[in-house]
């Protein structure tokens, strides 16, 4: 009787040091780019033409931006997180009609996983200095609350 009691309060520390983990886990807060896209009024498409993938940076699990031919910058939200683009070497995308990429029609997939398809929600234009922007403030784990911000340069800077 003494090892079942014993068993149980184990079982029981386990269960609540298990959800704690849990817990910290869901707490960890993602870096929101909806400000960002208000603040610089980034403009919305529903759809790029004569698409051709030069380059992709991931931001997080929600947000990538794709480089297209001429290196036009494009920030790409998804419609769900895709769990595994933070580690991915490579993506591919899914067309739904050849030689463009729709919101709410085409996906992005990492080649490992070819069914998990994560969907995009939209499409905003960026200029160079905006993805930059973005992808530098995503590498830094402390402005998990902030927006990104761009320099201002004057024009007397050299």
């Amino acid at each position: 009787m003494n090892s079942s009691f014993f068993s149980g309060i184990l079982l029981v520390i386990f269960l609540v040091l298990g959800s704690g983990c849990t817990a910290i886990n869901k707490n960890k807060q993602t870096i929101d780019y909806q400000p960002f896209i208000d603040e610089q009024k980034l403009e919305k498409i529903s759809r790029i033409t004569l698409f051709r993938l030069h380059g992709w940076r991931a931001l997080n699990e929600n947000y990538l931006i794709l480089d297209t031919s001429p290196h036009r910058p494009y920030l790409i939200e998804l419609k769900f997180p895709c769990v595994e683009l933070k580690f991915s070497h490579a993506i591919a995308v899914h067309h739904s009609s050849p030689g463009s990429l729709e919101s709410k029609f085409d996906a992005i997939y990492i080649p490992e996983y070819p069914h998990q398809k994560c969907y995009i929600e939209s499409i905003y234009r960026l200029s160079k200095e905006q993805a930059q922007a973005l992808f530098a403030f995503g590498k830094d784990d402390s402005n998990s609350h902030k927006a990104p911000q761009i320099e201002k340069t004057s024009q007397n800077q050299r």
